[in-house]
């Protein structure tokens, strides 16, 4: 049995003068600046920092290498630390789950119209 159902309609309104005064205000961000003063992001540091030689390693590496292996150290004793560094290396895996119930499932068909079936 098809039944209408109750349709929401979003309010439109017209900007105020409060909104257009925080308009005006707003501070327009130099490109590659990301909100930081120096116009450098966090990420991008840290990302050539991988390739700069540790200073605290003994054999001269850069700081990437002495962090995967440590990570790979970890991961001999640790679970946890193997589960995380496979999920970073081959990324997490989707989970699966079988529904063994009865479900309901409602389509909507075209405007305000909906169905209802069993699966």
């Amino acid at each position: 049995m098809l039944k209408p159902t109750k349709q929401l309609t979003k309010k439109r309104s017209s900007p105020t003068v409060k909104s257009l005064e925080n308009l005006e205000k707003r501070v327009s961000w130099v490109p590659g600046q990301s909100g930081n003063k120096e116009g450098y992001s966090v990420k991008a540091r840290q990302r050539d920092m991988m390739h700069e030689n540790n200073p605290f390693d003994g054999q001269g590496r850069p700081w990437g290498e002495t962090i995967a292996e440590a990570g790979l150290r970890q991961a001999l004793t640790k679970p946890e630390a193997m589960k995380d560094l496979l999920n970073r290396h081959e990324g997490v895996p989707i989970e699966k789950h079988a529904i063994l119930q009865d479900t309901t499932i409602r389509f909507v068909i075209g405007k305000g119209y909906e169905k209802d079936a069993i699966e």
